[in-house]
């Protein structure tokens, strides 16, 4: 699945969003209370789209 900046996903029981994609594999994952996450994109699930 091709995620965009600014997608809210869902990563281990957390929701974050989106805020930069390294490549078709890696993502970098922010929230307002949490630190930044690198995640597999694979890993991620769709919450709302941008």
């Amino acid at each position: 699945m091709k995620f965009n900046l600014g997608d809210i996903v869902e990563y281990e029981n957390e929701v974050y969003t989106i805020f930069w994609i390294y490549d078709s594999e890696y993502v970098e994952l922010g929230s307002e209370d949490k630190k930044c996450v690198l995640a597999k994109a694979e890993e991620l699930r769709l919450v709302k789209a941008k």
